[in-house]
């Protein structure tokens, strides 16, 4: 099943009182890849706890700062010309991939660190970037396929918002509607409703009865 932008997990942490047990967060830590490439590929994250949970911490705002933190760090050391290893992005980069998609990759730090809400795929494509030792970010693949996953990342990350504008902009003009036909129904004549006699006929049939017995 696809996951939509409306299922986005809160940005908020979770009450106390439902804080997940210590068995399934290290069951998360442990396939923190593996969800996250699940939820990248739309999976609805109420597909299983160790999704909700991921979708959650992916949403919050500690892990948008952190990836924010690490994506900037990652531009920073390739535009300086070092090739880090382990640092900030725990996987090695590619300093020209990440210069050529210097202007993306910033547009994604920008979404992560402000209070817009952004779409559980493309946060998991973002920490994906950052995570897997396979992927575009340190891989060997053409670096067009680097520029096409950071582009795509970024539409994703709108998704919510985009989302969210179109169902403001529905329910605004619903409310216009109701408005409109609420005060068509108010300027309407009240049409007079016909007696009904003591008998309870009709007043057409009352009328005709009397008309035979003249």
């Amino acid at each position: 099943m696809r996951s939509e932008a409306v299922k986005a997990p809160d940005h908020g942490s979770a009450p106390a009182s439902r804080r997940p047990s210590l068995r399934l967060r290290l069951r998360t830590w442990w396939n923190g890849i593996n969800l996250d490439t699940q939820l990248a590929e739309g999976i609805d994250p109420s597909q299983s706890p160790e999704l909700t949970l991921r979708a959650q911490q992916l949403a919050s705002p500690r892990m948008r700062a952190e990836l924010a933190f690490r994506v900037s760090r990652a531009v920073e050391l390739a535009d300086r010309g070092f090739e880090p290893g382990t640092i900030t992005t725990r996987i090695p980069i590619r300093r020209t991939r990440v210069r050529a998609c210097r202007q993306w990759l910033l547009q994604i730090v920008q979404r992560l660190r402000d209070d817009r809400p952004l779409a559980v795929r493309g946060l998991a494509m973002t920490a994906l970037l950052l995570e897997d030792r396979s992927g575009p970010l340190s891989a060997d693949g053409p670096p067009a396929e680097f520029e096409k996953t950071v582009r795509t990342t970024l539409v994703e990350l709108d998704t919510a918002e985009a989302f969210h504008r179109k169902l403001g902009a529905f329910d605004r003009e619903l409310n216009s509607l109701e408005a409109a036909l609420d005060e068509a129904a108010a300027d309407r004549p009240a049409v007079p409703q016909a007696r009904e006699p003591e008998n309870g006929r009709p007043a057409s049939v009352a009328r005709f009865l009397a008309a035979v017995a003249l």
